[in-house]
């Protein structure tokens, strides 16, 4: 399976955390110290500046800095590549958890370390690790509710990967439902996506659909984005190889942490038009770069095996189902992955 570099795509790294910001702790107590933030430099950002002091604020726009000396600094977020800090006890654990896929108990770590955290720019981060918890325990409405909050205090949020998305075919439940109807027509942006996203699939879907399309022209170019890639899923049935070109391009426009359910869409897209090679690939990119969103990885690694068994690549096929059922064993879908691979038993 060269074509593919399959094995170059199962072995890499994971990543603990949603985005391309790496964040650590600089120690194991909580106690007061040294904020390091590490900056890309030059045009093209090839270089590293490392800057210490105390972090005052991080939004998705800038991140003000205030040397030893007493000197404040804005460092534009795009430029920002990690942040090492100090977390408190339980922020330190919920991470710990969060790493472990314990995905309960680290919400319940985050949620004391809220209680105890005053650094507003941690606190908002803290929300963001609650709201992928709730992702992962399949409880939608309270990771809406919470991202909420969190674009609430900063609409710049360096972790809009957080934002609770449906990229599938799944239907809210019926007081989820109620609520979305709200959200469609606020004044809230966020809302409005999220509340069109999982009214897709549901008796509003025209008025889902003509949200998203106004919000195609939105001034947050990630809202526009990811409403124009939301889209994507009324028009599957109907694209044509062409349209794959144009849909490449909007997802190399979007923040590329944003990029996991428009690569899923992709790829299943260029499934059904017959495109097998370049599904994989599409595929793949979900469960390697993005394997944060954990129903989408699992997904993805179903939909590529089945691509990887048509084109008679079985071994590989294998391979891929049995990533599926190591790596997401909670996924409804690990069951038809162990199906597949005793169905491959000689």
């Amino acid at each position: 399976m060269a074509a593919y570099s399959l094995h170059r795509f199962m072995h890499r790294p994971r990543r603990a955390f949603a985005g391309g910001l790496l964040l650590t702790v600089l120690a194991v107590g909580f106690c007061a110290a040294e904020d390091v933030v590490i900056v890309a430099s030059g045009e093209r950002g090839e270089g590293r500046v490392r800057r210490t002091g105390e972090i005052l604020d991080y939004t998705g726009q800038t991140l003000l800095l205030r040397s030893e000396s007493g000197v404040d600094s804005s460092i534009p977020a795009d430029r920002v590549l990690e942040v090492q800090s100090t977390w408190t006890p339980p922020h330190q654990r919920g991470d710990e958890q969060f790493i472990d896929a314990k995905f309960a108990e680290a919400l319940e770590q985050y949620r004391a370390a809220v209680s105890q955290e005053k650094r507003g720019w941690v606190r908002r981060r803290l929300y963001a690790q609650a709201a992928w918890c709730y992702r992962h325990l399949n409880q939608p409405d309270l990771a809406a509710a919470v991202f909420l909050t969190l674009v609430t205090e900063d609409p710049t949020t360096p972790n809009y990967d957080a934002i609770p998305l449906t990229w599938t075919s799944a239907q809210p439940s019926g007081a989820f439902e109620n609520r979305l109807r709200t959200w469609l027509t606020s004044d809230q942006a966020p809302a409005n996506l999220i509340a069109a996203s999982w009214l897709l699939t549901t008796p509003q879907r025209t008025a889902a659909v003509e949200k998203l399309r106004s919000l195609t022209t939105h001034a947050d170019h990630r809202v526009a984005l990811l409403a124009e890639a939301q889209l994507w899923r009324a028009e599957q049935s109907t694209a044509k190889l062409e349209d794959m070109t144009r849909w490449r391009q909007v997802i190399a426009k979007l923040p590329e942490p944003l990029r996991a359910g428009p690569y899923l869409v992709l790829g299943q897209t260029l499934s059904r038009l017959g495109d097998s090679r370049a599904a994989v690939l599409a595929l793949l990119r979900v469960p390697v770069l993005y394997s944060t969103h954990r129903s989408l990885a699992a997904e993805a690694l179903l939909a590529a095996g089945r691509e990887a068994e048509r084109l008679g690549r079985n071994e590989d096929a294998g391979q891929l189902y049995r990533e599926l059922i190591t790596q997401y064993p909670e996924s409804d879908l690990a069951e038809l992955a162990r199906q597949k691979t005793t169905q491959s038993t000689p």
